[in-house]
């Protein structure tokens, strides 16, 4: 499993996001720039329309769960766990 954060370096609460992130443990973290044009078949495959969007994937990158917007370490622990059930 690993988690898929999708951000752009003008976007704050993208900023905002990877200071949340710090406290995420034991999980793998893919930040893709979606400015960055050798991203764009993951921006595409994965549908990101807003920012900054954070995207769970089992390990065939198949997506688990999606979370869009500024979101709590709370919240995405929850929806990690979920996923692992």
């Amino acid at each position: 499993m690993k988690l898929l954060k999708f951000y752009a370096d003008w976007c704050a609460p993208c900023k905002a996001q990877n200071t949340i992130l710090e406290g995420l443990k034991d999980v793998e973290i893919e930040h893709i720039n979606i400015e960055d044009d050798d991203k764009q078949d993951l921006v595409s495959k994965y549908r990101v329309m807003s920012l900054p969007t954070m995207v769970i994937v089992n390990n065939e990158g198949d997506e688990l769960k999606r979370m869009i917007g500024l979101t709590t370490l709370e919240n995405i622990i929850k929806n990690i766990e979920e996923v692992k059930q």
